[in-house]
């Protein structure tokens, strides 16, 4: 029977090829952005697939509750309350800290590479089934000062030895010994790191003021990690329902963060991380929940106004084959049949269509990843068996759908309405098919038409938006182990190099070092965002100094002195007008005093869908890791 299904379509579809051809070509443009959408979203659903027990992963997050009533996300939690939970309660399998980082370089002999450093213990290893090229992942990190390297950093580090049991130097923070190096990840997954050191070494770190207070301080949910492996049977809400216990033993008279009410935690499926909700401190790369939705609905759109294309043009074609209907319903054929042979077409005019958006798909790709959106430029957009599958089923239900209507409509005719014009068949009481058809292929044209101008406008505000920097002509150049001096002698050779300033992390970007900050012992801390700069950095991005002034140069000093703030710090910390700030002495960590010797005018340093925060600027030679280079 379906021998003959495809035998009759592709007789009506060499008859008829004009007609063919632009049914293919309809739907193979929409398919293409279709199939690159299937393949966006199949690599968002990659992420932390290989890792055993998956389905058991879960991390803690922080619901952090400030005092005028609102309340804010954090992927990371305090360390204490991880050890705490695992050492009380039963439900626990496995568990692991990942603290974050410090930006250090990495040397051996000369060689010297940029260092976004974590420290986590051998359980990390276990937890997620991360398999070691050299080492014992069971040891590695039990002892102080350790250090296990990814396979890449190591052959950069020693690209002709063998690095297990080398020393390598962790600039400002001491020698570790390499105890480990890890195989290739098998798979994606949302944690960024080329080092882990031994969580045994932060008590030293403490210690020595290199990091903040982690191992016992409750307040500090800004720095950690926590994963846990539950048994199998246990439930999250059980789980959750432990935390709060936890909390409230803990939390409750323990004086807080001046902006914090109080703390609530939660776990989040590991699955769940790379697209789930965004939060504070977030570590994973892929592509943001909000884009896949976007993108979806770009794709349903387009999908949808080619398939309302292809029925209306079938139903347009359809007086052509009311004969062919009417005889074959004469000799026998059943309702069934022809509805079958209908969908049977549209199946088969899809799947062709199919073989040519594979091929517009291949166009696509480049320029879409060229885009550089969060989560695209890592994007596989691998071709396996999965994929081909994924675009083979999706082709033949778009082929299903855009064939339903024509086959239940055209299934219906009548031998004696055959002298009937089609288009006189009433769909709704006072409209016809024809009518009908054409006003919601209209409708979803102008949908599809505004949608496309509201995101046009929404990404050119996005460009042209005015951060209050001059940000044109900059070029950042990571230093990555170089000396700065040197670094600037160089490029300060090249012609058309006007200013170089220096910086620890981009403004702009996700990724920013924040401390405690308060006026003097007596008042509450507030977690401030900050930025290590040199003296030519405000000049360099004109940046408005309403009072005070500039660092002045001191690359050999050893202590910090001075720090500059922007309108919003005066503004949080009741420093009065700006001239009154100036001069100020401020506390940062636990002891570090700082001199406020500029006030900045207010500019966006963060993505322009954040609210505009305090921020500091801070002068430590030995935190420069990026110069900005002024090109004329």
């Amino acid at each position: 029977m379906f021998k003959n299904y495809f035998k009759t379509t592709w007789r009506h579809l060499s008859k008829n090829k004009v007609f063919s051809a632009i049914n293919v070509i309809g739907l193979a443009l929409s398919m293409a952005v279709c199939l690159l959408v299937i393949m966006i979203i199949k690599d968002a659903e990659s992420y932390d697939a290989f890792h055993p027990n998956s389905d058991r992963i879960y991390r803690i997050n922080t619901m952090a509750l400030r005092k005028d009533g609102s309340s804010e996300l954090y992927a990371t939690s305090p360390y204490i309350l991880g050890a705490t939970l695992a050492a009380n309660y039963s439900g626990i399998d496995a568990w692991t800290m990942f603290n974050s980082g410090l930006y250090k370089d990495i040397t051996v002999d000369k060689k010297s590479f940029s260092l976004n450093l974590h420290f986590t213990n051998s359980s990390f290893f276990n937890l997620f089934g991360l398999t070691f090229n050299k080492g014992n992942a069971a040891t590695a990190l039990n002892e102080p000062y350790a250090i296990v390297l990814t396979k890449e950093l190591n052959d950069k580090l020693f690209p002709t030895e063998d690095g297990l049991g080398k020393m390598v130097n962790i600039n400002g923070t001491g020698l570790f010994k390499v105890t480990g190096v890890l195989n290739e990840f098998p798979g994606k997954t949302h944690f960024q790191f080329e080092a882990l050191a031994s969580f045994a070494t932060i008590p030293s770190l403490e210690k020595d003021n290199i990091v903040r207070q982690t191992t016992t301080d409750w307040k500090n949910y800004y720095t950690n990690y926590t994963y846990i492996r539950l048994k199998p049977g246990v439930q999250p809400a059980q789980v959750e329902a432990a935390l709060a216990n936890i909390e409230k033993k803990n939390y409750n008279g323990l004086l807080l963060d001046a902006k914090d009410a109080g703390y609530r935690f939660m776990v989040q499926p590991l699955s769940n991380i790379t697209k789930g909700i965004w939060l504070n401190n977030s570590m994973d790369t892929g592509i943001s929940p909000d884009a896949l939705w976007l993108f979806s609905l770009l794709a349903f759109i387009i999908i949808m106004s080619a398939a309302f294309n292809y029925t209306n043009l079938t139903i347009a074609k359809a007086m052509s084959r009311m004969r062919e209907i009417a005889i074959r319903k004469v000799t026998g054929s059943s309702r069934s049949h022809i509805f079958l042979q209908i969908v049977v077409e549209s199946i088969i005019t899809s799947l062709l269509a199919l073989m040519v958006a594979f091929i517009l798909l291949q166009f696509l790709i480049p320029q879409f990843t060229s885009l550089n959106l969060k989560g695209i430029s890592s994007a596989g957009f691998k071709t396996d068996a999965t994929v081909l599958i994924l675009f083979i089923a999706f082709a033949v239900v778009l082929g299903f759908i855009a064939g339903l209507f024509p086959a239940t409509v055209l299934s219906r005719i009548q031998p004696l309405m055959l002298m009937q014009k089609l288009q006189n068949l009433k769909l709704f009481r006072h409209l016809g098919l024809r009518k009908t058809l054409l006003v919601i292929q209209f409708m979803i044209s102008m949908i599809f038409i505004s949608f496309v101008t509201i995101l046009y406008r929404q990404m050119q505000y996005e460009v042209s938006i005015n951060f209050g920097t001059n940000q044109t002509h900059i070029f950042n150049i990571p230093l990555q182990g170089v000396s700065y001096e040197k670094a600037v002698q160089e490029f300060s050779r090249i012609p058309g190099v006007e200013k170089i300033s220096a910086i620890s992390s981009l403004m702009g970007s996700f990724i920013n070092e924040s401390d405690k900050v308060r006026i003097n012992k007596d008042k509450d801390a507030i977690v401030v965002k900050n930025y290590f700069t040199d003296e030519n950095y405000v000049t360099n991005f004109n940046l408005k100094m309403i009072a005070g002034e500039n660092f002045s140069a001191n690359h050999a000093q050893k202590h910090e002195q001075y720090a500059i703030v922007n309108q919003k710090f005066v503004e949080e910390f009741k420093l009065g007008s700006p001239a009154d700030a100036v001069g100020k002495t401020i506390i940062v960590g636990d002891s570090i005093q700082l001199i406020i010797k500029g006030v900045l005018k207010d500019f966006l340093f963060k993505p322009a869908d954040f609210a505009l925060e305090p921020m500091l600027l801070r002068y430590n030679p030995e935190n420069w890791s990026i110069l900005n280079l002024n090109i004329a």
